[in-house]
């Protein structure tokens, strides 16, 4: 009988002491410098947001962490941050054909897209959208290219349904920042996170910032829809070969 007990201790013990480290980590840190202001929260649940502005650029990543025996940290964002485009789509009486809309990206290299080996018609100073009509394909699926560099072409697809006759398409500015975020280096000892030479104290807490930081992710991650030409559009699910 003892020695069940022990077992069971054992065991229970180690099942809590991971948590304990995020327990212990839980909390605010300030990672903000000149002309950079920027933190992260750091949440029991093993969730974080950060963030970071300067410039024209106003970041903010959330997703999941991860605590090494090494008290190294790794971060997973919510994949969707990671994408290169977001696609939105809605419905009309017609059905022959696919109307795509695609919005001026802030960076230019990104501007020559193309659907089904069709292009896009050329930006200008008086175009921020550009628009082609396709007829619906076969299967309904669509097939898009585009140069992440100017000399490695990328793709990603589409399945569009039946119903579903008219596109949004949006380049994720911040996409870039994010990957580049997650595969950043970062270490917490002694109630401080080390990224970069820099160190950030903890700050603790209180629950009213925890639940406002849960809600942010949960409505983030909830906001799928746009509205636009007095239409409804949803955020449709892209098919990609990169592994983020």
């Amino acid at each position: 009988m003892t020695r069940y007990i022990l077992i069971c201790m054992v065991l229970l013990t180690g099942k809590s002491y991971p948590q304990e480290e995020y327990k212990m980590a839980q909390g605010f840190y300030n990672l903000s410098k000149i002309e950079v202001a920027s933190g992260i929260y750091l949440l029991e649940n093993k969730t974080f947001f950060y963030y970071a502005s300067f410039g024209n650029v106003d970041l903010k990543v959330f997703g999941n962490y991860k605590i090494h025996n090494d008290s190294s940290l790794t971060f997973q964002p919510d994949k969707e941050l990671m994408q290169e485009f977001y696609i939105y789509g809605t419905t009309t009486d017609q059905n022959d054909s696919i109307i795509l809309d695609y919005r001026k990206p802030f960076d230019e290299q990104f501007e020559n897209l193309t659907v089904n080996n069709i292009p896009f018609p050329e930006f200008n100073s008086d175009k921020n959208t550009v628009s082609i009509s396709i007829k619906r394909p076969n299967y309904n699926r669509l097939n898009f290219e585009y140069f992440s560099s100017p000399n490695r072409k990328e793709d990603f697809s589409l399945q569009v349904a039946k119903n579903v006759t008219e596109l949004l398409i949006f380049h994720n500015y911040y996409a870039k920042m994010v990957r580049s975020f997650s595969k950043d280096s970062f270490m917490i000892k002694k109630g401080g996170l080390i990224n970069n030479h820099q160190k950030a104290s903890k700050k603790e807490i209180p629950e009213e910032v925890i639940d406002q930081v849960n809600a942010f992710i949960e409505k983030r991650r909830n906001d799928n829809t746009l509205n636009r030409k007095e239409k409804t559009f949803k955020k449709l699910i892209i098919t990609t070969n990169t592994v983020y």
